[in-house]
């Protein structure tokens, strides 16, 4: 399987909205026959497939998900906001979206109403930066200046703008320019042709191997208490299918466990899984620590540690409220909205019925095999 561009996520979202993705449904039912597997769609929350997902890849090769009887395939997009209209619509059965186009979602003129469960990225994925060497060194600087993002799409645009206006700059004084990722991106910074770049985690390492520095990224005290991306599916989905998203999510708990018990490994397999993602040009070790600097700052906010109760996929009620909260204060949602009935732990127990210490144990001996 090849990384996928954005245009060819595009079009394969229209096969499905056709039925006629080459066997690939909302959600298949399994044919007659011993093994038969539900094969599902989850829709990304941005553009590309890379190291941060890892874990899922991890969970693909290792029989996971075979495991619970499904077959999943990523689906990149244009964005979370995308994402979050593609399974509204039932074009996709599972968003994999951050928090705020969820949440968005239940203002009264959208219509866009899903059900949140599971989160997989416990730590707040998005900042802004500036070039090393950029005179910029404070948020309030930023008022007319240039910001690249990945595209218009991206839940890093609305982050930013509340960032901003955090700290006292009209975010419509700011221009947001799509810059693209990996090299295309670095291109922009080099050139000079944005004062800032407003991106996540996995990108700024994915720029970092392109040989880009950073100043000290401006973290808001506030959005840094918050969360990102996880699991959103209709509600009709959630009543409907509770046994398969369960098996879903306790996949992608495995893989997840699996990986930080041996991370080089779950590289490796990354590679083997989707080929065309390994560094091309580079001697063995050094793709391995390319890939493994965008993983590693991936991991780092998909710990446990981020939360409360050490559950896979936990929803932390206190951060729903605060980033609700945040949205509302910071003029982005209108109307307020009763944050219960966007996301639910129902599922959690289930979800983590598996021995964590053990599969850690299995994973730190693995080795791929060449």
């Amino acid at each position: 399987m090849t990384r996928w561009t954005r245009r060819q996520a595009l079009g394969h979202l229209g096969r499905l909205a056709l039925g006629t993705a080459a066997g690939w449904s909302v959600v298949s039912r399994p044919a007659a026959g011993a093994g038969a597997l539900r094969k599902v769609g989850i829709i990304l929350g941005g553009p590309q497939i890379n190291e941060g997902f890892v874990t899922i890849a991890v969970a693909q090769y290792l029989g996971f998900y075979r495991d619970e009887g499904i077959e999943v395939e990523l689906i990149p997009s244009g964005g979370s906001n995308q994402a979050v209209q593609e399974v509204a619509a039932g074009k996709v059965l599972v968003g994999f979206p951050s928090p705020d186009p969820v949440i968005l979602g239940y203002q009264p003129e959208a219509g866009l109403r899903l059900l949140w469960i599971y989160t997989a990225y416990q730590g707040f994925i998005y900042d802004i930066r500036t070039p090393a060497g950029s005179p910029l060194r404070s948020l309030a600087e930023l008022g007319g200046k240039t910001i690249g993002v990945v595209n218009l799409a991206s839940a890093a645009v609305p982050a930013a703008r509340a960032m901003l206006h955090e700290n006292g700059v009209d975010p419509r004084s700011v221009t947001f320019v799509g810059i693209g990722v990996g090299s295309q991106a670095a291109a922009a910074v080099r050139a000079g042709r944005v004062d800032a770049v407003a991106l996540w985690d996995t990108i700024y390492a994915e720029l970092e191997n392109e040989g880009i520095r950073f100043n000290p990224p401006f973290v808001s005290p506030t959005l840094r208490k918050l969360f990102s991306n996880g699991l959103a599916v209709l509600p009709t989905t959630f009543q409907a299918e509770r046994a398969l998203l369960v098996g879903l999510c306790r996949a992608m708990a495995k893989g997840t466990v699996w990986t930080f018990a041996n991370p080089a490994q779950a590289v490796r397999i990354f590679w083997r899984v989707y080929p065309a993602s390994k560094p091309a040009g580079f001697s063995e070790d050094e793709a391995l620590r390319r890939s493994l600097h965008v993983l590693r700052a991936r991991l780092a906010n998909m710990t446990l540690d981020w939360v409360p109760v050490k559950r896979w996929g936990w929803n932390d009620p206190t951060r729903w409220t605060a980033y609700e909260k945040f949205l509302y204060d910071q003029g982005i949602e209108k109307t307020r909205v009763d944050i219960t009935r966007i996301f639910t732990n129902a599922l959690i127990p289930e979800i983590n019925h598996f021995d964590a210490a053990a599969l850690a144990e299995q994973a730190k001996t693995y080795v791929v095999g060449r």
